[in-house]
């Protein structure tokens, strides 16, 4: 039987804890080296730009819904005078 104190285990534990900081490390973006990766760079700047401009920003700011307006007088309507 092993004990909680092991010291093999804390070194597997500080191993996978590496592991994963090592991980996250990689994924990080970096700039692109080739024209293909700054076009393709440049192409998501760009498709994030309209929609935001686009979809996000006419969404945020369209009107709310009122109380309905009050009739205007026709020809059906009476008029008392």
């Amino acid at each position: 039987m092993s004990s909680g104190d092991d010291p093999a285990s804390e070194r597997q534990e500080s191993h996978i804890t590496e592991t994963q900081v090592r991980r996250q490390r990689t994924i990080r973006p970096r700039r692109p080296t080739s024209l293909l990766g700054w076009l393709l760079l440049l192409l998501i700047a760009l498709l994030f730009y309209l929609l935001l401009s686009y979809v996000l920003v006419p969404w945020w700011y369209r009107p709310l819904p009122t109380d309905i307006p009050p009739a205007t007088p026709n020809s059906n309507t009476r008029r008392t005078t």
